[in-house]
């Protein structure tokens, strides 16, 4: 049986950033209500029973949700590794709350120029985010600022690595995928992400970055895991299907069941559909193939364990790091 890898929970689809490169802030498609936190803590039960290793937790905004710190504590004192990305504005809020129950915080930054960045956000960022990042360090944790990197700061890849290790963070450089109406990262940009992959403080996803060069899920052999080892989480409690970047459809659960649903889903034959619409030929939205690597044999899963070291190997350093700076 495939391991249960990765819930994707969009506790919310509420934004206060404006960015330029998405979306969900304007677009009524994304409006969703957002159901109640003992609800939530209901479906954390069922997600710890049916084996789940890891919940990432999104959006949005993830922190315009108020039981987020409630439902992130109760995630890990179930054992289940936690994840959340957060644009910053609110962690000073809630950092206390949430201080050593986030397996792997992160913060987005989309340029290392602040005058670049807070155009692309459409609001006053960059220094709130700097901020954000060092009051998480005093408190002991390890973040990572999380980067889409496109044409716009493709050129900036060093001097972006450079602020991390004056910060004291890690850095991740994901490819930017088609979806905004925008197209894929070119090859030559996914080569110069790959160039700075050495650099102690950058954290790339190698096995997604070569999927991009292989030119993304080949419906014929579906690389999407979704209704397999992972599921995404709707804010009202309901499955997006396939997805909630291309949703066409959320499915209710099934007398509040997620299992129930999963399985009533795949009698269905529609588990089987995802990955195979036409509108998946040569997707590369990464938070959907990632947890693929980790369970099939192929080109994918062996550097795909390699990165996972190469990331603990180089949060232990920064840890050191910041421990002895204090």
């Amino acid at each position: 049986m495939m391991p249960k890898v990765l819930c994707h929970w969009y506790v919310t689809t509420r934004c206060n950033s404006r960015c330029q490169t998405c979306s969900i802030w304007s677009d009524d498609r994304y409006k969703c209500e957002e159901s109640s936190i003992e609800s939530r803590l209901d479906l954390l039960k069922q997600l710890k029973a049916m084996g789940f290793l890891s919940i990432d937790f999104t959006g949005g905004e993830p922190l315009l949700y108020p039981g987020l710190p409630s439902l992130i504590l109760a995630a890990r004192k179930m054992g289940i590794m936690t994840f959340l990305t957060t644009n910053s504005l609110l962690y000073p809020k809630y950092a206390r709350a949430l201080q050593g129950n986030v397996s792997a915080l992160s913060f987005s930054l989309d340029s290392p120029h602040p005058k670049i960045n807070d155009k692309i956000r459409g609001i006053p960022h960059f220094k709130k985010a700097i901020r954000a990042m060092k009051l998480a360090t005093t408190l002991g944790e390890v973040p990572m600022i999380k980067t889409t990197v496109c044409r716009e700061n493709v050129n900036d890849l060093k001097v972006f690595a450079e602020l991390a290790r004056r910060i004291g963070v890690l850095i991740e450089f994901n490819a930017e995928f088609a979806y905004f109406g925008n197209p894929a990262f070119d090859n030559a940009g996914i080569q110069k992400i790959l160039k700075i992959k050495n650099h102690p403080n950058v954290i790339i996803s190698k096995p997604h970055l070569q999927f991009m060069l292989d030119g993304g899920n080949n419906p014929c052999r579906p690389k999407c895991h979704i209704g397999h080892n992972m599921i995404v989480l709707a804010p009202d409690n309901q499955l997006y299907y396939p997805c909630m970047h291309l949703v066409q459809d959320k499915i209710p659960l099934r007398n509040g069941s997620i299992k129930e649903t999963l399985e009533q889903m795949k009698k269905d034959r529609l588990v089987e559909k995802i990955g195979n619409f036409p509108f998946c030929n040569r997707c590369t939205i990464p938070c959907y193939m990632e947890s693929s690597y980790y369970t099939g044999i192929d080109k994918y899963f062996v550097p795909c364990f390699g990165g996972r070291l190469d990331y603990v190997k180089k949060r232990v350093r920064l840890s050191l790091i910041n421990r002895l700076e204090k």
